[in-house]
């Protein structure tokens, strides 16, 4: 796993974290896109759900920032670097990706896919027709219209009144 440990604590969001629990126990459920405006705390919540359920995936889960990424044609590299795969001969690198993970039981967490959904979405449907145990986690701006897609939508957190300053880590 190389998922990120945050410096900061986590507050508030254990609704918002039961139900990405309650969706990934559906066997159906195979990809879920925290949607929301940027700064709202779509890749905080990633990140703290795949701490909490990385156990249950047997071959690991693993955090892929696209945030400087602007080729989607990249993708695969770069799943590949973090997953310590290499590629072999002049075969095309997807199916040799596709070809590594169709057993694993594994959790990818794909965070900034806004601005590569159009090609990045081919992708993710290819990995997820050729996989059988493979989950994904994808944080996004837009939604990436997969017929398999389980929409979340992430809104900012409540401020609490003034009056409840003292308390402000105990608020939900």
């Amino acid at each position: 796993s190389n998922i990120p440990v945050p410096l900061t604590s986590f507050i508030g969001r254990e609704e918002e974290l039961n139900e990405l629990t309650t969706f990934f126990k559906l066997p159906d459920t195979r990809i879920i896109s925290l949607v929301g405006p940027g700064g709202v705390g779509k890749t905080r919540l990633a990140v703290k759900f795949a701490t909490q359920i990385a156990g249950q995936f047997s071959d690991g889960a693993f955090y892929i920032s696209l945030s400087s990424v602007q080729d989607a044609d990249l993708i695969p590299i770069i799943l590949a670097d973090i997953l310590k795969f290499s590629f072999f001969g002049p075969r095309n690198h997807t199916e040799q990706l596709v070809n590594y993970l169709q057993r694993m039981k594994t959790l990818l967490v794909f965070d900034n896919f806004e601005h590569l959904r159009l090609k990045g979405v081919n992708f993710l449907a290819f990995l997820l027709s050729q996989t059988q145990y493979l989950k994904i986690l994808v944080t996004t701006r837009e939604r990436l219209n997969l017929i398999s897609e389980t929409l979340m939508e992430v809104h900012g957190l409540l401020v609490p009144s003034s009056d409840m300053i003292e308390a402000a880590e105990t608020y939900s």
